[in-house]
């Protein structure tokens, strides 16, 4: 039987073995798991059993953690993974979304710049559709900048002007969502460059 592969996003072992999962394959689901060691952020292989909308996982295995990202700068790596939690979709694959946090894993990103974390985060944002289409008229420049790949983000130079703007789309595309007063890490965004 094939394995999946997620992230974990949020774990609820306070209250339950619950966890809630972003799957390459299955998007984001509620799944139960009898590991208590597991944390945001941990990357899981398992095989997933559903039974209605809850998965029960079996076969599980740890596969990778941000440890040094989080070592650096956990509320970059919460607040990734709590805009996931917030915004995506049940049950709706989003590959793109879940290759930027497997990012987090593949690059080196403790040590980059505020404004790089901060172009991640609007990247996440319009991959999850969580924009206003004033985005894309009032700042093109910076909407193809979030639109291409990871690895040309990180190596952008920005002048103040587009700082500012990226500012502003940030706290514009957050203000949007419906959700917005359950981001406990909003306190990110306000972080200088």
């Amino acid at each position: 039987m094939k394995k999946n592969c997620a992230i974990v996003l949020k774990t609820f072992f306070a209250k339950s073995s619950k966890i809630t999962l972003f799957d390459l394959e299955l998007g984001k689901i509620n799944a139960v798991c009898n590991l208590e060691h597991i944390y945001a952020g941990a990357v899981l292989e398992y095989i997933a059993v559903a039974k209605g909308q809850i998965f029960f996982l079996q076969e599980i295995e740890l596969v990778d953690a941000p440890l040094e990202l989080a070592r650096e700068d956990i509320l970059f790596v919460h607040h990734l993974l709590e805009l996931v939690y917030v915004c995506a979709p049940e049950h709706q694959r989003l590959p793109e979304v879940y290759h930027v946090l497997q990012s987090l894993y593949a690059t080196d990103w403790a040590h980059d710049s505020m404004i790089v974390k901060k172009l991640i985060v609007l990247k996440l944002l319009v991959l999850l559709g969580i924009y206003t289409e004033g985005l894309v008229r009032q700042a093109p420049q910076l909407y193809q900048l979030v639109c291409a790949p990871i690895d040309i983000i990180a190596r952008q130079a920005l002048d103040l002007e587009i700082k500012q703007l990226l500012n502003h789309w940030l706290y514009e595309c957050v203000a949007a969502h419906p959700y917005v007063n359950q981001l406990k890490t909003i306190a990110f965004l306000q972080r200088e460059y």
